[in-house]
C-alpha cells in the first residue's frame, strides 16, 4: 500500500514543480535523455509491483515487496525529472515562453 502512495507523491510533486515554474515564466526543457530517464523509471516501477506475479499467479502468498527495485525506479524516474527541472533554459526560449502564455 505504502509503494503506491510513494509514487503518486512523486507524481503530484513533480506536476506542482513543474507547474509553479511555468506560471514564473521560468520553463522546463526535458530533453530526450531525461524521457528516457523516467520513462526507464516507469518500467523498473512497473517490473518491481509484478515481479512477484508467477508466484501469486500459481496460488502461492505473496512474498516480501522488492523495495529495492522499487527504489531503483523512483530514484531513476525522479532524478532524471530532477536534472530537467534544474537546468536553466537559454533566455532566448524562456521570454518566448512566456509571450506565448
Amino acid at each position: 500500500m505504502l509503494a503506491p502512495c510513494l509514487v503518486a507523491a512523486a507524481m503530484i510533486a513533480a506536476g506542482l514543480w513543474h507547474l509553479r515554474r511555468e506560471a514564473r515564466g521560468l520553463p522546463i526543457r526535458i530533453g530526450g535523455r531525461h524521457w528516457t530517464g523516467i520513462l526507464l523509471g516507469a518500467l523498473i516501477l512497473i517490473v518491481s509491483f509484478t515481479l512477484d506475479f508467477r508466484n501469486i499467479l500459481s496460488g502461492g502468498l505473496p512474498r516480501p515487496f522488492a523495495w529495492g527495485v522499487f527504489s531503483l525506479g523512483l530514484a531513476t524516474g525522479l532524478g532524471s525529472y530532477a536534472t530537467a527541472a534544474v537546468q536553466r533554459v537559454p533566455r532566448e526560449e524562456a521570454e518566448a515562453a512566456r509571450v506565448a502564455v
